[in-house]
């Protein structure tokens, strides 16, 4: 509230937080800190990179039929476009990678996974994924919004990764988008607007940012970016290999529990 009303100084401000935040993000992922965009929610964070790709008739995306409704839903959606959803059935609760992996052909330009699955727990090897798939010039997008925060995230291993906030990030209902510039330097999203890029002087035409802003249309949620940065600062004081290790203790207990229980 200081910031806003202390005028273009506190404007300033905004931004300057917003550094910071995608600074410890940086330290999260494995990314550099300039290719985080901050954005609405996950499911904006993945509707900019389905927007990115030049889809044509003929093409497909692979998807599990256990995955969580934004990405399904974005890829079912390109059944519209002439794009075929590939969408890989589930057995007995556990979404196999490497069915995910069959399903690929040489039309196929995206495949979607969480890394933590929100219905079941089942954490991927997303780097196992990422390998494959990279040598197949296939995109990679993990939703790691039950990953983030809790578990080790190489965004690395992936085109791009997006993320919810108000999970294991303790914040709110905002989201990021990870992109990786080395893996795939190409990412033109439709939806643009004034924060995207730089207006030419004619007017006529206008060049995008060179890092993940271009991500942004307009201003970013600024209190959500306060509230982002203060909630990071103080997981990475405990660091995630430390917060790993004791949820991963607690679920053991919980599974074990389970089983005593004859529960399947």
């Amino acid at each position: 509230c200081r910031d806003k009303a202390a005028g273009t100084v506190g404007y300033q401000r905004h931004w300057e937080v917003g550094a910071r935040a995608r600074a410890h993000l940086a330290a999260l992922t494995g990314l550099p800190a300039a290719d985080h965009a901050l954005v609405g929610s996950a499911s904006e964070a993945i509707s900019r990179v389905v927007t990115a790709i030049d889809w044509q008739a003929g093409d497909n995306v692979v998807v599990a039929d256990k995955e969580y409704a934004s990405g399904r839903f974005a890829f079912l959606r390109l059944a519209g476009l002439g794009v075929e959803p590939r969408v890989v059935t589930t057995h007995d609760w556990r979404i196999d990678p490497d069915a995910l992996l069959d399903a690929c052909d040489a039309r196929t330009r995206l495949v979607y996974v969480s890394q933590v699955t929100s219905l079941t727990g089942q954490r991927f090897d997303v780097g196992y994924l990422g390998e494959a798939l990279a040598r197949r010039g296939i995109v990679f997008l993990v939703d790691a919004s039950h990953a983030l925060g809790v578990v080790p995230v190489d965004a690395t291993a992936a085109d791009f990764t997006v993320t919810a906030c108000y999970k294991f990030l303790l914040s709110t209902h905002m989201g990021v988008l990870a992109w990786n510039r080395e893996r795939q330097p190409a990412f033109e999203p439709l939806t643009v607007g004034w924060a995207s890029g730089l207006d030419a002087p004619d007017g006529q035409s206008y060049t995008l940012h060179e890092d993940a802003s271009r991500a942004h249309a307009g201003n970013p949620n600024h209190l959500d970016i306060y509230l982002l940065e203060h909630s990071l600062r103080y997981l990475l004081g405990f660091g995630v290999e430390s917060i790993s290790a004791h949820v991963l203790e607690l679920s053991d207990y919980l599974h074990e529990g389970l089983i005593g229980l004859d529960m399947p």
